[in-house]
């Protein structure tokens, strides 16, 4: 039997797509990048937060196949709700 270990969101994750794509952010409201990430985690419904699961799930049976996937999907959330440009 094998153990598999699943994608989890939080917003140290969202964070990190910040990060990664510090050049195409469109406004941070003043914040940094960890307290937007938060206040996006904290904004995000359920639609949101499946869409990153199923995209992780998606992506592999490896950590990092669904994480590649769910930054993939976070990005494309955050480009839809205007915070990153393309």
């Amino acid at each position: 039997m094998t153990l598999t270990t699943a994608f989890g969101i939080s917003e140290e994750d969202i964070t990190n797509v910040l990060r990664e794509n510090a050049v195409h952010v469109a406004n941070s409201k003043g914040l940094s990048f960890a307290a937007l990430g938060e206040h996006l985690y904290c904004d995000w419904t359920n639609v949101e937060l499946a869409r990153v699961a199923k995209a992780a799930l998606n992506g592999g049976v490896e950590l990092d196949q669904q994480t590649n996937a769910a930054y993939g999907e976070i990005r494309a959330i955050l480009v839809e709700q205007g915070v990153l440009k393309h």
